[in-house]
């Protein structure tokens, strides 16, 4: 299958790339800088000639409807996370890029349908076991709210009935990373800092793992589910655990 993605030039994306080329698809990524976007897929041993690199970003409309044409199924990969350096209204560009790219491609008939979402849209968890039917939250950080309002409108998506299948990754770890993300970040900031220590722990997923799941959703054909991908939890004291299935 031609597979639309975004996200290529960052971490889960360029995974999912290489992810999709090993399971015979033909990858075509939305990005916004082609030449960055070939660096970071061949530090992971991709040649970017076997990727079709679209220039444009995920908050235009048009450019994203554009390179969506023609493809058979989509992956959202891409969000803007606001941990390293100023990222703006991280609610507008979430659910904004989330629009455009999940909306669109349902619109044109695409499926499945792949959204990557957060664990954060249940963090804080209302019970100690976190599963992919828990009820929302109300995260803490701007990234958890842009993503927890991108949520609600996948939800709408797939209670009308449309092809949109959902992941929730927990925190991603792995090589290769081209920027720090929330997870590594907020570890490398709490190396140099004495913080008290509250109840809960860290989920943390492979990111090979993650793309190979991702890959499989899109070869699998079916829509409509929801995946919880929590990966390994490094525990604190009365720590959430994740259901995995």
């Amino acid at each position: 299958m031609r597979v639309f993605l975004t996200g290529a030039s960052g971490f889960v994306g360029s995974y999912t790339v290489r992810a999709l080329l090993a399971a015979g698809h033909r990858p075509r990524a939305l990005v916004r800088d082609p030449a960055k976007a070939a660096r970071v897929l061949a530090a992971i041993g991709v040649d970017a000639g076997d990727v079709e690199l679209v220039a444009g970003d995920m908050l235009d409309a048009e450019a994203v409807r554009a390179a969506l044409a023609g493809c058979d199924a989509a992956v959202h990969a891409a969000a803007a996370i606001g941990v390293t350096g100023a990222a703006g209204d991280l609610v507008k560009v979430n659910v904004a890029g989330t629009r455009n790219v999940v909306g669109g491609a349902v619109e044109l008939g695409l499926a499945p349908v792949v959204h990557v979402s957060t664990m954060a849209v249940f963090v804080p968890p209302s019970a100690p076991v976190i599963t992919a039917d828990a009820p929302l939250a109300s995260p803490r950080t701007a990234y958890g709210r842009s993503k927890l309002a991108a949520e609600r409108y996948v939800r709408e998506l797939q209670d009308g009935g449309a092809p949109v299948t959902i992941v929730y990754p927990g925190g991603v770890c792995g090589p290769h990373q081209p920027v720090l993300d929330a997870l590594m970040e907020g570890l490398a900031a709490g190396l140099g800092k004495l913080w008290p220590l509250p109840g809960g722990g860290v989920t943390a997923v492979d990111v090979r793992d993650l793309a190979e799941a991702l890959a499989r959703t899109v070869s699998s054909g079916r829509g409509g589910e929801r995946w919880l991908l929590g990966g390994t939890t490094a525990p604190g004291p009365s720590t959430p655990t994740c259901a995995t299935r």
